[in-house]
């Protein structure tokens, strides 16, 4: 779905949100989830180490969510 975003930016505006700050924390929080289910399938991740890491991975969805509201430069179809 991220991927479909970052296309229809494109043909939405012209441009693609490469350095908005919204974009770049849903990369990060995309990267870390990614990360997280690569170390659960070599099973090098298990038990509390994996729900620390997705306590922590659930953070930066609400960080993105609701933190980058305030960052100044971030798109904001609400105003």
């Amino acid at each position: 779905a991220t991927g479909i975003g970052f296309l229809w930016s494109k043909s939405a505006s012209g441009q693609y949100w490469i350095y908005d700050p919204k974009t770049i924390a849903t990369m990060g929080t995309a990267v870390f989830y990614v990360m997280i289910l690569c170390l659960r399938a070599a099973s090098s991740l298990r038990g509390r180490q994996a729900a620390f890491l997705s306590v922590v991975a659930f953070s930066f969805v609400l960080l993105t969510f609701v933190g980058t509201r305030f960052i100044q430069g971030s798109h904001n179809f609400v105003k």
